[in-house]
This record gives structure tokens, C-alpha cells and sequence, in this order.
């Protein structure tokens, strides 16, 4: 089944830089994953070379990479991406509070780029073209962790800034590691950080 389109379609804020504005012929879509649906952007460029797939990081709406979009359809690529879960328009993990990123791990953050790339693939005309990921910070490690489980998931990756493990300064990530299983243990995986408001 074809992904239907997401119910809002990009637009030109008059306020914006002319490089701040979405790429002409952008469409968003959404991508059923059961029981939520995460929006994604395509933008074909005819004379493609290949597909550059953008994966971004924490809290980075689809809407701020469109100069990067339109910089990637100018080389001569076609250029999709996506909101993860918890960000951009995709659906959140806390609804009673709109800003609270969540997660229910990378696993199932890599579960979705499965699923993304194989939408791609399948139903936007991209079945031929090589797919290049680039991505930066958490996507990167999203992308990296689905590279390891399908190494012919992409043919060429670019990692910006990838988040590959958080550590501390002052206590490095052996007892931080200890905090979040004895967290988990204790039932309050899915509970924000102590002192949030």
C-alpha cells in the first residue's frame, strides 16, 4: 500500500530567507508504524544521482534542513527525511507534555529506519537509485546501529557529529549506566529526568 500524504504540506513563510524555504515539488508522507505515524519528507530531483537520505539529530524538525535539502537537489540528488518519534510532527511519547523528547530505545528507532527505508525503496520511483545516508548526532547513531544490522542498508554514509555514548565528566558513563538499570529495575524506565517541571 502506498503511503498516504500527511495531512499539512509544506509552505513559504513571506519572513523566511529565500534558503530557509522548503525545496519546490517537497512532499510529506506519512509512514504507518502500526500504532503511530511518523512523518517523512521526499523531494525528487529528475536527473538524480542517487537519494540522500537525512537522518537527523535530537529535536530537528524536518523544517530546519531545508537549506541543506535544496543545497543536496542543486549537487544533483534527490533528498528524503524524517521525523523520529518525539519530534517535528511525528507523534510524542508524553502526550501531556508536548516538549518531552522520551524514547523507548534505539532499537526501536532503528526499527523505524528499517521500515522508512524500505517505504523509500518501494513506493517513491527510487527503487534503482543508490540511497546515501547522512546523519548527524542521534541519527547518526540510528544509522550506524542500522548499517550493523544491514550492512546493504545504505551504500555510502556521512556521520556529522554522531552521538555514539553519553559520559560524564565528572563520573563517566560506568555509573550512569548503573542508574538507568537500577531505574529500570525499579519501574520508572519510562519516568523523565528527576527535577523536570
Amino acid at each position: 500500500m502506498a503511503p498516504a500524504l500527511w495531512p499539512t504540506q509544506p509552505y513559504r513563510h513571506p519572513d523566511l530567507e529565500e534558503r530557509f524555504q522548503p525545496p519546490e515539488n517537497l512532499q510529506f508522507f506519512s509512514l504507518d508504524r502500526g500504532s503511530y505515524a511518523l512523518r517523512y519528507a521526499v523531494c525528487n530531483n529528475q536527473d538524480a544521482k542517487a537519494l540522500i537520505m537525512i537522518c537527523p539529530g535530537l529535536r530537528r524538525p524536518i523544517e530546519g534542513l531545508y537549506e541543506l535539502m535544496c543545497q543536496l537537489l542543486d549537487a544533483g540528488y534527490s533528498v528524503a527525511c524524517i521525523d523520529w518519534r518525539g519530534q517535528g510532527e511525528s507523534p510524542r511519547y508524553y502526550e501531556e507534555d508536548y516538549d518531552l523528547r522520551g524514547s523507548d530505545g534505539f532499537d526501536h528507532d532503528v526499527n523505524d529506519l528499517m521500515a522508512w527505508v524500505n517505504t523509500l525503496k518501494k513506493h517513491h520511483d527510487m527503487a534503482d537509485l543508490p540511497i546515501y545516508g547522512f546523519a548527524h548526532s542521534m541519527g547518526a547513531n540510528i544509522l550506524a546501529h542500522g548499517c550493523m544490522q544491514d550492512p546493504g542498508l545504505v551504500e555510502r554514509t556521512v556521520f556529522c557529529a554522531p552521538m555514539m555514548g553519553i559520559t560524564t565528566p565528572v563520573l563517566g558513563s560506568g555509573p550512569v549506566r548503573l542508574l538507568a538499570r537500577l531505574m529500570m529495575r525499579m519501574g520508572l524506565g519510562h519516568s523523565y529526568v528527576p527535577g523536570h517541571k
